[in-house]
């Protein structure tokens, strides 16, 4: 009996292995012609903007860092974990803003091995693994399910090549919870046949550490398909009994995957319940789509992956039989497969759930892997019953979907659009076939049948990719960088000269944020090469953003940030450079930005045969500056937003829960000048910027020697949910980029201020004009000056007492000041609960102080301050996770044990 048990578990294993080489060399050929367009066009696997500015920078920025880590282990002996950078943005947490990205992350982990130089080629390596481990847990779960290996591999690759999966590798770690989902369900099925739940205990604790967000999904997911299998699955005993004991221990051993996960899910937990980009953004929920929606969404079910909402479909256009063969067979075994898929079609349709599997955010359909991963499982479940004949009803339904869609299509080719028709012919090869098929059917095998089906979709599959990325069809490949083209174009800009600048004191460094092409059209650089270039900066683009920064810009309407998280500038405002302890600029030279005032010419350097310049601002503030006044958070909030910039320059501003006892309560005068303006009528005058609409002129006289700014108050622009107000002198041009209230990112901003910066002399023309056609309507449109012949007395008061010999170690910053009385030291140093402060050995309040920075109280004399930095929930999350793990080793050794000793030897 062993002899034959061993024997067949030896056959077992070779079918296995035979089906891994089938799977692989099956992928490497799919794989090559969907992708082939990244080789033809020398692309590489990293998009344009998100995928270059994030992705790729925080695998580039992770893998130096853990390399960081190990060196000062080895040669110091030192394990030390730096958890605060002011290279990203004006300083964050590293942990809280790379883990949305690498950090946790398990595959990731392995970029410790890469220098800089070969990051690019892990990064694509990455990307298409990603999509094989896809395939093989989708594998797992079937084998698991006891499912023949043939319909198996066809389901791996109909879920491998989604359209969601093709689209997903934009922003890699999306394709992280295809990975997950299939192991969290093998996890669930133990469970429900009252097996151990170890391997669903640890798949969770996977899944919290990779990406809190995808964890929230896949949370969701697994309750609805444990319900969903608890009562449908035959084998299963129903009762109330049953049914508390699965539940007690799936939740107890869910718990005890995110507690393992805690050390990781705690700060991230804590900083997207405070971030801008996860708060109320305006008209988020609606009843329903518009018909458009509906539209391509049944158009792109097959074909193309279409992508409202993330509502990416894009199956083989033999779903067009599958999934109704399914419905036609009469088996109980496939009804919670069918329960399904009309619960997903169901979900997919309605924008509340959109909303709901977003965290109540916004809506978007990010879930939607899930309708690829239960299409795959119809083409596994109906593959057997491919070789039976096609019920007449699917051909006439195929068929008139058919018509549809080729009729729809040959409209948008009359507007232009000859793109979409190509995907057409995969659906009309598919019903060909089908035809032929069925006409010749008692000539074939029904092997040879199943064989054709098979062949078909995997044809369709790498059409559909190919389609999709090839630049004479969809041309998805345009949207990504050319192989080496980013790390090169940041590492040989002229931002590397910054971190050479021969300077000791703390300071940060404004850099330009706009760039043209040669039609002049507008194009956003980077926002966090500070991290790659090793300077301290303005800018940021992370999803998790300090929501302290990004209160600072939406209170003070900064046009610098075109969203709550991606910030590119504080708009060049003298006042606010300065609180920002800004000592250099650069810029380039006729770049229609204009220099804060006080700022002096000190070099300039090329980028190609264009000229960029390096400025010094010869009034800058160092890290701590002091204030002997300070006014209330409510007092503040009653002024505009010019008067609220100006007064920080006078006294602090302190929240409600500030209690200051040796440091006066303020009071603040305006200073800003309204200037008087006149509409020109049938102006002849040409803006620069070549995309203009509603072009409006102006005449005016500013004041000379001052700071002048144009505020546009409740912008609109009929139908358009998202557009660019623009403002321009003969020196300036500004961008202001506004959402309706009804867009995904819309945060607030109605009103447009524009700083059009310091003026020796008079102004005397304006333009305003929007980048879009349409009805262009605002509430007022008003110029401000700002007097500066008082700036050098204020700045001066501020540098009275300011912090010296000030060092940073890793998470620590010291320094020492000498008040000349009691005073309120600000430090331009984001507010964040992890930092404490010491005076002289002794512990003291922090305060947040200017909307974003931090302020501490010190008295007359002189002072030690220190400065230290812990991730808020690093500490408990770890003791937590420390816990969690060994009660978690615990149980398993100690279960194997009872098993080793059981089994006969």
């Amino acid at each position: 009996m062993k002899s034959k048990s061993n024997l067949m578990k030896s056959t077992e294993k070779k079918l296995y292995l035979l089906y891994l080489l089938a799977f692989t060399g099956l992928f490497v050929f799919t794989a090559l012609i969907v992708f082939l367009p990244f080789f033809l066009e020398k692309k590489s696997f990293i998009w344009i903007s998100d995928g270059s500015d994030q992705h790729y920078t925080s695998l580039l920025y992770y893998s130096s860092y853990m390399r960081g880590i190990l060196k000062n282990l080895f040669y110091n002996g030192k394990l030390v974990f730096p958890l605060w950078d002011f290279k990203i943005g004006q300083g964050s947490d590293i942990i809280t803003t790379l883990s949305y990205y690498c950090i946790g992350d398990p595959l990731t982990f392995f970029a410790v091995f890469f220098p800089k130089s070969r990051i690019e080629m892990f990064y694509n390596f990455l990307v298409v693994f990603r999509i094989y481990l896809c395939g093989m847990s989708f594998s797992a779960y079937c084998f698991y399910l006891k499912k023949e290996k043939l319909p198996t591999l066809l389901g791996a690759f109909t879920y491998m090549f989604s359209g969601y999966t093709l689209v997903a590798i934009k922003h890699p770690f999306f394709v992280n919870p295809m990975i997950y989902f299939p192991l969290l369900l093998i996890g669930i099925e133990i469970i429900l046949r009252r097996g151990k739940p170890y391997f669903f205990t640890f798949m969770v604790f996977i899944s919290a550490i990779s990406n809190f967000y995808f964890l929230f999904i896949l949370t969701i997911l697994s309750v609805l398909y444990a319900v969903l299998s608890f009562f449908l699955i035959n084998d299963l005993e129903k009762n109330a009994k049953t049914l508390l004991k699965i539940l007690f221990k799936g939740c107890l051993s869910y718990l005890l995957g995110i507690a393992m996960a805690a050390v990781f899910l705690l700060p991230i937990i804590e900083a997207m319940t405070k971030t801008y980009r996860y708060a109320d953004s305006g008209n988020k929920l609606f009843l329903l789509y518009d018909w458009k929606y509906y539209i391509k969404l049944l158009l792109n079910f097959t074909g193309k992956a279409y992508g409202k909402a993330w509502s990416y479909l894009g199956f083989a256009a033999t779903a067009i039989v599958a999934v109704p063969t399914l419905f036609m067979i009469k088996d109980k075994k496939f009804k919670p497969v069918k329960l399904a898929f009309i619960a997903a079609i169901f979900f997919l349709v309605i924008p509340a759930a959109g909303y709901v599997f977003n965290g109540f955010a916004y809506v978007t359909n990010r879930w939607v892997f899930a309708l690829s991963f239960i299409v795959a499982l119809i083409f596994t479940n109906v593959y057997p019953y491919m070789d039976r004949p096609i019920d007449k009803r699917i051909l006439i339904g195929a068929f008139l979907w058919l018509d549809i869609a080729f009729a729809i299509d040959v409209l948008r080719m009359l507007k232009g659009n000859y793109v979409d028709i190509l995907y057409i012919f995969p659906l009309l090869l598919t019903l060909q076939t089908y035809f032929t098929v069925s006409y010749l059917r008692d000539k074939l095998k029904a092997a040879s049948i199943k064989y054709i089906f098979f062949a078909l979709t995997i044809f369709c599959i790498c059409a559909n990719g190919f389609l999709l990325y090839d630049k004479h069809s969809w041309n998805l490949i345009r949207q990504y960088v050319n192989r080496g083209a980013y790390l090169n174009k940041v590492m040989d800009s002229p931002l590397k000269y910054i971190s050479k600048i021969e300077d000791s004191d703390f300071y940060r460094t404004d850099t330009y944020s706009l760039s043209y092409n040669k039609r002049d059209q507008k194009r956003e650089m980077s926002s966090n090469e500070a991290m790659l270039l090793d300077y301290r900066g303005l800018s940021t683009y992370f999803s998790l953003v300090n929501p302290n920064y990004s209160k600072f810009l939406n209170q003070l309407n900064v046009i610098g940030a075109t969203t709550t998280y991606r910030v590119f500038d504080l708009d060049n405002r003298t006042a606010l450079n300065e609180l920002a302890a800004v000592k250099y600029s650069m810029q380039y030279r006729n770049s229609y930005y204009p220099q804060p005032y006080g700022y002096e010419k000190i070099k300039t350097v090329y980028d190609y045969n264009r000229p960029v310049d390096l400025y010094e601002n010869k009034y800058a503030l160092p890290l701590g500056y002091t204030y002997d006044s300070y006014v209330n958070i409510k007092s503040f909030e009653k002024l505009d937003t010019l008067d609220k910039q100006q007064l920080m320059l006078e006294n602090a501003v302190l929240e409600d829960n500030a209690s200051m006892d040796k440091v006066k309560e303020g009071s603040y005068s305006s200073e800003k000048i309204d200037i008087p303006i006149q509409k020109v009528y049938h102006s002849k005058i040409k803006p620069t910027y070549k995309n203009f609409h509603n072009k409006k002129v102006y005449s005016l006289k500013t004041v000379p020697d001052s700071e002048v700014y144009v505020v546009v108050k409740n912008v609109k622009l009929k139908d358009k949910k998202r557009f660019n107000i623009i403002a321009e002198t003969d020196t300036v041009r500004k961008f202001a980029k506004i959402f309706d209230k009804a867009d995904m990112y819309y945060f607030g901003r109605d009103d447009a201020v524009f700083n059009l910066g310091y003026t020796k002399d008079s102004l005397s023309k304006l333009m305003v004009y929007t980048d879009k056609k349409g009805k262009f309507t605002y509430e007022k449109i008003s110029v401000f000056c700002l007097p500066m012949k008082n700036y050098s007395d204020k700045i001066g008061k501020l540098k009275e007492n300011v912090l010296t010999d000030v060092k940073m170690t890793t998470n620590e910053v010291t320094g020492s000041i000498n008040s000349t009385k009691a005073k309120l030291l600000c430090l331009s140093i984001p507010y964040s609960e992890g930092w404490k402060a010491a005076v002289d050995g002794k512990e003291v309040p922090i305060y947040k102080a200017n909307l974003m920075y931090m302020a501490i109280s010190v008295d007359k004399g002189k002072h030690v301050v220190e400065l230290r930095y812990s991730t808020p929930g690093l500490v408990e999350g770890a003791k937590i996770s420390a816990v969690s793990l060994i009660v978690f080793l615990f149980l398993s050794i100690f279960r194997f044990k009872i098993n080793f000793g059981d089994r006969e030897i």
